[in-house]
């Protein structure tokens, strides 16, 4: 019996391992669907949408402020040029003014702690740490009192920065200081009879090396 004509064929059914039926020769080709649009993989934009949960509003960007209001930490050793850095890093990061404030803390917090960290490594050490350590800054400061004394404008910022970042008590540099001031020391003259009287023997070896607490210094 012949097929009438126009009629249509059964359409094969697919079974596993099959290909999918095609459409007719001649037929208008059904309409492709493009993807949503979706950020690529692996971008901060990425993480964050598959992070935040359906609905979820954007977060909102740091506000920059025009200027910075910030506050020192309380008896922290940092000046106006500490602030004055924090503040070009955060217009150059987009922090806000709460953001620059917490770096300025933190900067505060790291630079106590390596003072701490530096102190306890002198006051260990075997040869300059203990009774030692008041002499040994004796002769640090000798040496810096008579190279670069804080009369000078470098030498009171040599000492700012010493004070500041703690490296005043930074082992290695106290023995370098300790050792010339020493050698400095036992490169002076004896003194004869007519010695002056900050060189008396009642006067502790400090004294007579560094003068007395009402400003007695020795020759240099």
């Amino acid at each position: 019996m012949n097929e009438s004509p126009g009629a249509a064929s059964p359409a094969p059914t697919g079974g596993p391992g099959q290909a999918a039926p095609t459409a007719p020769t001649g037929g208008a080709a059904p309409p492709i669907t493009p993807p949503a649009a979706s950020a690529p993989t692996g971008t901060p934009e990425a993480a964050a949408a598959a992070a935040a949960p359906a609905g979820t509003p954007p977060v909102d960007t740091p506000v920059v402020p025009e200027r910075y209001e910030l506050r020192l930490p309380v008896g922290a050793a940092l000046d106006q040029s500490d602030v004055d850095l924090v503040a070009k890093l955060g217009k150059e990061h987009g922090w806000d003014n709460e953001q620059a404030q917490l770096t300025l803390d933190e900067m505060h917090k790291n630079l106590v702690t390596q003072g701490q960290t530096f102190r306890s490594e002198l006051d260990a050490d075997p040869e300059l740490g203990g009774a030692r350590l008041e002499q040994a800054q004796l002769m640090a400061n000798k040496v810096l009192d008579r190279f670069l004394p804080a009369t000078d404008p470098q030498g009171a910022r040599l000492r700012s920065t010493l004070h500041k970042t703690g490296y005043g008590n930074f082992l290695p540099l106290v023995k370098l200081l300790a050792g010339i001031g020493k050698a400095m020391s036992e490169d002076q003259p004896r003194m004869g009879a007519s010695a002056p009287a900050f060189a008396s023997a009642s006067r502790s070896q400090a004294d007579r090396l560094f003068g007395d607490a009402q400003g007695i210094k020795p020759p240099s």
